[in-house]
């Protein structure tokens, strides 16, 4: 199911390639707040994600493209002495580290004279999982470095003129799934995005 899901997406960026001059290219920075929600949550306090976006568009409501992610959580220092029996006082250090490498669709309602529009993005792709936690110098959670798939969706909006400047909020669920086991966790993002006609 999952090779399945790839070549899907694979076969909908290669057919974007050939698309005529009436394509369009849309090139974006976005940055947010990252929340693990699963089995971890209690263990992981509230981070941040930061990355890039660029979706070729065959159709004014129609967007095949690529993201680049990196999200960073840190420990929650209390559940971590709790866990150890150590001090209140006591140092914890580490992080959660998750990079996403998505190809991604998006559907959008491409209003051309509206300052508001709308939009729905989804994606599959693949990440790589680490993380670390140490109490005054002594590893609790050891370094774990895995890669497994990664799914995303989620709606947005985009203010401002589509064929220029936008800039764009989007809540995102995500689904990962390192070494047969799930994690998830939700992203809320703002993004900048460009437009280049004529691509």
């Amino acid at each position: 199911m999952r090779k399945l899901l790839m070549a899907g997406f694979v076969c909908m960026l290669v057919s974007a390639m050939g698309v005529s001059a009436q394509s369009s290219l849309l090139l974006g920075v976005q940055g947010g707040i990252a929340d693990v929600v699963d089995d971890e949550a209690s263990d992981f306090a509230l981070g941040f994600n930061a990355g890039v976006h660029g979706f070729l568009y065959p159709a004014p409501f129609l967007g095949l493209g690529l993201q680049a992610r990196y999200d960073r959580t840190t420990p929650e220092d209390d559940t971590f002495r709790e866990r150890v029996g150590a001090a209140t006082d006591a140092a914890v250090d580490g992080a959660l580290h998750m990079f996403e490498i998505l190809p991604s669709a998006r559907l959008s309602t491409a209003a051309e004279f509206s300052f508001v529009n709308f939009f729905a993005q989804a994606g599959v792709g693949l990440g790589v999982f680490m993380d670390r936690v140490e109490v005054d110098g002594v590893d609790v959670q050891t370094d774990n470095t895995e890669t497994g798939f990664v799914m995303s969706v989620g709606p947005g909006i985009a203010l401002g003129s589509i064929d220029f400047v936008t800039f764009e909020v989007f809540p995102e669920y995500h689904l990962a799934l390192p070494s047969g086991e799930t994690s998830d966790f939700y992203t809320v993002k703002g993004a900048l995005s460009l437009r280049f006609p004529g691509m």
